[in-house]
């Protein structure tokens, strides 16, 4: 009989994988590393739906897939389950003030830095600029919105870690909104270039300090 707190080893060991894969890359010991992760966190889920955590997980190792994937076919059915996965993702986050977590922000600002990315890697036509400036304004009104998230932490919470990683992301997020002004204002569409193996290499603040919903 499987224990109801296994899946928190799936969660954890797929957690850890996420700094390996940071290390490899798009090298074959990456891609086996992303697999097995995401086999990890499907276990986790299958043990606990609900838990924030591995819901969390599970938007990440969708982002990884995506940028390893060259197929087209294959990179528009992981778009469908990461839609997917990001409505449970957003449902199972913890409120913090009535908001949602801020490694769930972050998760949406790479996602849809990401669809920024597909958007504009064949090149952009005029009438795609109209478009394109809602998807960057979108962005920034995100950032901002994690940016406010952290002053209200700074203000209130009083766990230093939570904080911490807080005002990293948010540091991130505001480099981040940055880049893409420049890119909109010189309209150099292909320095639009996330890196999603750092971005996503840093544990989300539940497994590093406490776990939801264990």
């Amino acid at each position: 009989m499987v224990k109801p707190s296994a899946y928190y080893t799936y969660t954890l060991r797929a957690e850890l994988m996420i700094r390996q894969i940071a290390d490899y890359g798009y090298q074959d010991k990456g891609l086996k590393l992303i697999e097995k992760g995401s086999n990890d966190v499907e276990t986790a889920l299958f043990f606990n739906p609900t838990s924030n955590s591995a819901n969390l997980l599970n938007c990440k190792y969708l982002i990884l897939k995506l940028e390893v994937e060259s197929d087209q076919q294959a990179r528009e059915a992981i778009w469908t389950k990461l839609r997917s996965a990001l409505t449970r993702a957003e449902h199972y986050s913890p409120r913090i003030y009535n908001h949602v977590s801020v490694d769930m922000d972050w998760i949406n600002i790479v996602t849809e830095t990401l669809k920024l990315q597909d958007e504009v890697k064949n090149g952009v036509q005029p009438d795609q600029l109209r478009e394109l400036d809602q998807s960057i304004n979108n962005i920034i009104a995100r950032a901002d919105s994690l940016s406010s998230q952290v002053e209200l932490l700074q203000k209130r919470w009083v766990a230093h870690q939570h904080v911490f990683h807080a005002t990293e992301l948010s540091q991130r997020a505001q480099a981040l909104v940055q880049a893409l002004k420049q890119a909109r204002k010189q309209q150099s569409w292909q320095g639009i270039n996330l890196n999603v193996f750092k971005e996503l290499d840093r544990p989300s603040i539940l497994n590093a300090s406490y776990m939801a919903n264990r």
